[in-house]
Order: C-alpha cells, then sequence, then structure tokens
C-alpha cells in the first residue's frame, strides 16, 4: 500500500512538473503570437504611411505647377 501511494505521489510531482513546463511553452506562444500581431500592424502603418507620403508629395508637385502657372 505504502508503494502504490509512493508511486502516486512521484506519478503526481511528475504531471504538476510537466503541466508546469506546458504553461511556461503556452505563455511563450502567447508572447511571439502578440510580437507578430504587432509586427503585422506595423507593417500595415508603415504601407499606409507611405502611400499617404506619396500622396502628398503628389498633391504638393501639382501645387507647385498650379503656382507656377499663375505667376507667370
Amino acid at each position: 500500500m505504502l508503494s502504490v501511494a509512493l508511486a502516486a505521489l512521484k506519478r503526481k510531482k511528475r504531471y504538476e512538473k510537466q503541466l508546469t513546463q506546458i504553461d511556461g511553452t503556452l505563455s511563450t506562444i502567447e508572447f511571439q503570437r502578440e510580437a507578430l500581431e504587432n509586427a503585422s500592424t506595423n507593417t500595415e502603418v508603415l504601407n499606409v504611411m507611405g502611400a499617404a507620403a506619396k500622396a502628398l508629395k503628389q498633391a504638393h508637385g501639382k501645387m507647385y505647377v498650379i503656382q507656377s502657372v499663375e505667376n507667370f
């Protein structure tokens, strides 16, 4: 009976250790997922900023042409 109880305790400790390892792995995966989401968001922001900069550059070029024609 004692050996059965000791085996059960050892099994319990082993399961607790595995649970701790799995919890750590889950935390790591969640952190990595969040980092990937942030990277994706940053990429989208940079793409939009690039498009806005291009649009502003084009608008500025057109304004310069209009001003040149008005000053002519």
